[in-house]
């Protein structure tokens, strides 16, 4: 599942760029960017001019050199940081953000459209970073995959559009896939060992925003989050997923050990004993005092 996105295809490029000179500042990328099955480049060219736009120039080539499309877009000097990278085959996402100080982050989804031989808007993903909770916030926003990358918008009956019901459908069975791969490492002990990434925090995130965490299904997301708790490589993800069970389901109980257990790995000893407080007087609240291991007990001590 999905260990495409992760592979060696996974080739991205970042800029930072200076605001106080002229200077054009060029990169390349490589990936997937269409559905052919050859590796195409990105030559990406950024700009930056004092007070006012910076320009960016994108020339898609494919692997015999040929170009494929040139989009020149406009940006305002608050967005000083661009960063264009193929996250699976056939679709270009484009990261923006404001300046150093800036929280906010968007990235935009651009998909291959195979009649119109063009990327067109898919969807944003908005990303903001609370420091006191420690954890990241998103918010989606789908698009009816008219508007090229260059701007340009197309006729409806042209687009390649998915329904909200097919795209929940598609991230249930993305999630199915998360669950059962972990599911089978931990029953067979090897977890713990595994190096793998299973998603990264926008996609799990994507996930629960189409697929909502309520009564039935609150065990299976509890028990994903308890799964990437084991593991090295996945534990921001686990983290949102079981801080979103407790923001919906507050008086789920094993979520807050595992909450507690997480941050624990990342360090962050002070959250973990927070959190471990929490199940702890859920449990006595519950009758179920006794069954609180004796770690839990010495840990906020």
């Amino acid at each position: 599942m999905r260990q495409y996105i992760f592979s060696a295809f996974f080739i991205a490029f970042f800029i930072l760029c200076n605001i106080s000179t002229a200077e054009t500042v060029t990169n390349t990328a490589t990936g997937y960017i269409d559905l052919d099955n050859t590796v195409d480049n990105i030559v990406y060219s950024f700009n930056p001019k004092i007070g006012g736009t910076a320009t960016i120039k994108i020339i898609i080539r494919d692997k015999d050199g040929a170009i494929r499309r040139t989009v020149t877009k406009k940006y305002s000097m608050s967005d000083t940081h661009i960063y264009i990278y193929n996250n699976k085959p056939g679709e270009i996402a484009i990261f923006e953000a404001g300046d150093l100080g800036g929280q906010e982050k968007t990235t935009y989804y651009y998909k291959y459209n195979i009649m119109m031989k063009d990327w067109f808007l898919s969807k944003a993903i908005s990303e903001s970073m609370d420091n006191m909770e420690y954890r990241m916030y998103y918010d989606f926003q789908y698009y009816p995959g008219t508007q090229a990358i260059d701007g340009t918008v197309i006729d409806i009956k042209n687009a390649s559009t998915e329904t909200k019901n097919e795209r929940a459908l598609r991230l249930q069975q993305e999630f199915s896939s998360i669950y059962n791969e972990m599911e089978s490492l931990y029953k067979s002990k090897k977890l713990s060992s595994s190096k793998k990434t299973f998603c990264d925090e926008k996609e799990i995130a994507e996930i629960i925003y189409n697929v909502p965490i309520n009564n039935k299904n609150v065990e299976n997301y509890n028990n994903l989050g308890f799964f990437m708790g084991k593991t090295t490589n996945n534990l921001q993800c686990g983290l949102y997923i079981l801080q979103y069970i407790i923001d919906k389901v507050p008086e789920r109980t094993p979520a807050y050990i595992n909450i507690g257990d997480i941050y624990n790995n990342l360090g962050e000893k002070e959250h973990a004993k927070e959190n471990y407080k929490i199940y702890v007087k859920q449990m006595k609240k519950e009758g179920n005092g006794m069954k609180i291991p004796n770690r839990i007990l010495e840990s906020i001590d």
